[in-house]
């Protein structure tokens, strides 16, 4: 046991459990907005934790199969994804966001994730109404790999066509 396993925290206490982040920032996402999500995530930045959603999470709820939990479907806005757009170029370090399925795999590894991939997350999570995706498909190792590129490309494509159907 390390001394960073105290900020683990239990299901008998108030305040969620297993949200890993270790940096003093334990994430609401009743009052935080996607931006301010993401703006948190970028300055906490920490390599050593990640953020693992779960049903002590403020915010959350079961995906509509009951498997995991997600966001709530309503809490990424239209309004939100110009923002997350222009974020999606940013290359700086930031702290990950998993799934309880993808950090028991991932969370040895200590993967470092971007602002841009992580705002391709939230944007995805929109689309999808689902975040966090089940398993993250970038790492900040793939920022310049041809998918990643190509699958920012075709984010930035799907929003001009959905704001101009909108």
């Amino acid at each position: 046991m390390t001394s960073n396993d105290s900020a683990v925290k239990t299901k008998e206490q108030s305040e969620p459990r297993f949200i890993h982040t270790g940096c003093g920032w334990t994430p609401d996402l009743n009052r935080e907005s996607p931006i301010e999500y993401l703006e948190m995530l970028k300055l906490t930045n920490c390599d050593a934790y990640f953020i693992m959603f779960n049903d002590g999470f403020p915010g959350v709820e079961y995906d509509s199969l009951g498997r995991w939990v997600t966001a709530k479907e309503d809490w990424i806005k239209p309004e939100h994804i110009q923002a997350l757009i222009n974020s999606l170029q940013s290359n700086e370090l930031t702290t990950p966001v998993y799934t309880i399925s993808a950090s028991i795999s991932l969370a040895k590894y200590k993967p470092r994730t971007t602002v841009g991939i992580e705002a391709l997350q939230l944007i995805e999570g929109f689309r999808d109404k689902r975040y966090p995706t089940p398993y993250p498909a970038f790492t900040a190792k793939d920022s310049l790999r041809e998918s990643y590129i190509e699958r920012k490309h075709e984010i930035v494509r799907w929003w001009s066509e959905y704001e101009g159907g909108a």
